[in-house]
């Protein structure tokens, strides 16, 4: 066998053992259960989330939608607002819609929505709607939020479609990018986590 065969069988070993580690490592997905709030945060593919975190209420999954997220340009309305705005597009009460314009982040977004979900109860079970690349790390942030809190959550991580993610994300570079990014953060949320 040549040389180059060999290296090509390598490289094609290495970036398999990747895609398997990535989706094993980045992905949480659960089945959703009866809940008290359906969180979505944006970022990502905000719409995609939001559609799912929508499309959970319909179902009757949750009573509540927790819309979380600020604006990346100050002068434009938070992503809150424009998922609210979706959200009453789709069917949704005003009502049943809680927005949190706050967070910057994920780690804000975990913190920001308890301040929202605190007056709820001592125990509440939430589902969280993120995109699949960050639905482990998402999780983590949220679970490490409530640990010091009066409140006990049961945080349930559901998939949403994201335009950047989909079966066969490996084969384009904007995910592989966007897979690479979030391997480098997990590592540094477990940690500051612990």
């Amino acid at each position: 066998m040549s040389k180059l065969v060999k290296l090509i069988l390598a490289g094609t070993a290495l970036y398999l053992a990747f895609i398997l580690l990535t989706n094993a490592i980045l992905i949480d997905n659960s089945k959703p259960i009866k809940s008290d709030y359906i969180v979505v945060i944006s970022g990502g593919d905000t719409a995609g989330r939001t559609r799912k975190g929508i499309e959970l209420y319909k179902q009757a999954y949750a009573p509540k939608l927790l819309l979380s997220g600020d604006a990346a340009d100050p002068k434009s309305p938070s992503n809150a607002k424009v998922m609210k705005r979706l959200a009453i597009n789709s069917g949704v009460p005003e009502e049943d819609i809680i927005i949190e314009e706050k967070s910057k982040d994920t780690h804000e977004n975990a913190i920001q929505s308890i301040y929202k979900l605190i007056k709820g109860g001592p125990q509440q079970q939430i589902i969280l709607v993120t995109s699949p690349y960050h639905s482990r790390r998402a999780r983590i942030e949220f679970q490490k939020a409530f640990e010091n809190q009066t409140i006990e959550a049961n945080i349930i991580s559901v998939n949403a479609d994201d335009k950047n993610w989909g079966t066969f994300w490996w084969l384009n570079p904007k995910s592989i990018i966007i897979a690479c990014f979030e391997l480098l953060k997990l590592p540094v949320v477990v940690i500051r986590n612990i």
